[in-house]
């Protein structure tokens, strides 16, 4: 186990990326064939989802406990519009997606009588689930 501290393991951790990210970015592509690159662009996307689900996990925590707050910032929404420079939209969007969705209120027997008619949406039991197919 390490001695280090978190932050430095964290800073450690970024810094290895971006050295990693350098090399591919020096890396000279007309020295390989166009039909060989095919691997590396699988490897890269899987590589860019990985790092967007821990973007995700770190962000959760950040928003969580108000990370922000001690750079003068009143969400993380701003921060990461600000910092990241985000559209608002993206940094709202990113920001929310960690919460868990709100639950929808119980629907009468009434509504749930009269609303498949109205929208063409099937209901089940007192949960509502996607537009029906006719």
């Amino acid at each position: 186990m390490s001695s280090m501290a978190p932050t430095a393991l964290f800073a450690e951790s970024v810094t290895r990326l971006h050295e990693a990210i350098d090399g591919l970015a020096q890396e000279d592509l007309e020295l390989v064939p166009a039909s060989c690159l095919g691997d590396d662009l699988r490897g890269l996307r899987s590589t860019i989802e990985r790092m967007e689900a821990e973007f995700s996990r770190r962000l959760e925590r950040f928003d969580r406990h108000q990370g922000y707050v001690p750079s003068g910032y009143c969400s993380a929404a701003d921060w990461l519009n600000d910092e990241c420079r985000m559209t608002r939209s993206t940094a709202w969007e990113r920001a929310r997606r960690w919460e868990p969705l709100v639950p929808v209120a119980p629907l009468s027997m009434e509504v749930m009588t009269y609303l498949p008619a109205v929208v063409g949406v099937a209901v089940v039991g007192k949960y509502q689930t996607a537009p029906a197919i006719r």
